[in-house]
């Protein structure tokens, strides 16, 4: 790992710091976070990882849950090793396997350590002889390595309480409006655009989504005794940026312990017998495994007003080339998933930022009048020199805070 190629910048030079003029914006007490007008809990399951609980804006319950339930990743190659290459993270105990952050380098100087961050191992060089037909698997990244084709997939679960516990789930299907032409006056001409339809998912297995380009939607949870003052459903809607197609057949080899891959977002009904999608016991019974997701919705309950859970799955192919040496690179490969509000608030709550800035003429017809800046920023009164942790010299001398020494 030591450096080597073309060094850059030309001369060392201090790095880029991040600053909090008056101090952090946000608190940390116990396993609550506040931030503005934010709040939520956090934890750390041993075998699953990282849970947020009770999300809430201005004291209002968005989220129950939003917890990890498993990292899989399905490697193929022309040899047994390789092709049997199948992991489920919590089987090795996500938990328990985390890593701590360097402050200043993979996060800010004055960053808050509540235990480390999640840490996904990524074995995705293997040494291989070479064989006639390994290129169909991946390419040959030195003379000793080949990185193999493997599937990156995650998946979570959100449980949402939007405005109470009995919530529906429906998707606002965009479709072709076929309609007489605006404009010109002969009858046979006709004017294409797009239209919503409502779509309510009435049981789990209607709630069931793949991706298809040609059936564009938002996915949308609301109570439907809840309204906005123009006769709105208040709701949140569901953003997935990190869909990705599991090609493997249904219950062949250990797709069937991952059965929550089969669907980029899945929704059913709560219950405590179905708390998570996954278990320490994945990669060890996949024939019959402990929890097998497939059961959640098979039973094909109502989902209309209900306390409704949502399992989204997200994932990434990756091709390992070169530039993955010695470390695969984090650039493009970045997945999120959101929950954004939709007719939830009367307008932008971001309005009442006191960070915003508005820059306007005096007078928009004589511009030469000048401008008016309004701003409630107080005036930065700080030095050019960002204060500087202590982090490296405090783990010369406790080595343990990066190693496990027993």
């Amino acid at each position: 790992m030591e450096r080597r190629g073309v060094l850059f910048p030309e001369k060392p030079v201090s790095p880029p710091r991040q600053v909090e003029p008056e101090g952090k914006r946000y608190s940390v007490k116990y396993q609550e976070v506040k931030y503005m007008n934010w709040k939520f809990n956090f934890r750390l399951s041993p075998g699953l990882g990282p849970r947020l609980h009770n999300i809430r804006y201005l004291d209002r319950m968005i989220v129950y849950e939003l917890a990890l339930q498993d990292i899989v990743v399905f490697y193929s190659g022309a040899e047994p090793p390789h092709q049997y290459a199948n992991f489920f993270d919590s089987s090795y105990l996500i938990g328990m396997n985390l890593q701590g952050m360097v402050p200043g380098v993979d996060c800010p100087y004055r960053t808050v350590f509540c235990r480390p961050r999640l840490y996904q191992r990524d074995t995705s060089c293997q040494s291989l002889y070479t064989k006639e037909n390994e290129n169909k698997y991946g390419f040959r990244l030195n003379h000793k390595l080949i990185g193999n084709l493997h599937h990156h997939l995650f998946n979570f679960k959100v449980d949402v309480d939007i405005n109470g516990q009995c919530n529906r789930y429906e998707t606002l299907d965009i479709v072709l409006d076929k309609t007489s032409h605006p404009v010109s006056k002969k009858p046979y001409d006709v004017w294409y655009q797009n239209k919503i339809k409502h779509h309510l998912r009435k049981t789990e297995l209607d709630a069931l989504f793949k991706y298809d380009f040609d059936q564009p939607m938002h996915h949308i949870f609301y109570n439907n005794k809840v309204k906005s003052p123009e006769g709105n459903n208040m709701a949140y809607r569901l953003v997935n940026r990190g869909m990705s197609k599991s090609l493997l057949p249904e219950c062949t080899g250990n797709e069937g312990t991952g059965a929550w891959m089969r669907h980029q977002i899945t929704v059913t009904k709560r219950k405590e017998t179905e708390l998570t999608s996954s278990s320490i016991y994945s990669a060890l019974g996949t024939k019959e495994p402990v929890v097998n997701f497939k059961n959640f919705y098979a039973d094909n309950e109502n989902i209309v007003d209900e306390d409704l859970v949502a399992w989204v799955t997200m994932g990434t192919y990756h091709i390992p080339h070169t530039e993955d040496l010695p470390v695969t690179h984090t650039p493009g490969l970045d997945l999120s998933f959101f929950l954004s509000p939709f007719n939830y608030f009367p307008e932008d709550p971001g309005m009442g930022s006191r960070d915003s800035v508005r820059i306007e003429a005096l007078d928009k017809y004589n511009l030469k009048r000048g401008i008016r800046i309004d701003k409630q920023t107080f005036p930065e009164k700080m030095t050019c020199k960002a204060p500087i942790g202590n982090y490296f010299e405090y783990i010369l001398k406790r080595p343990s805070v990066i190693f496990d020494i027993h």
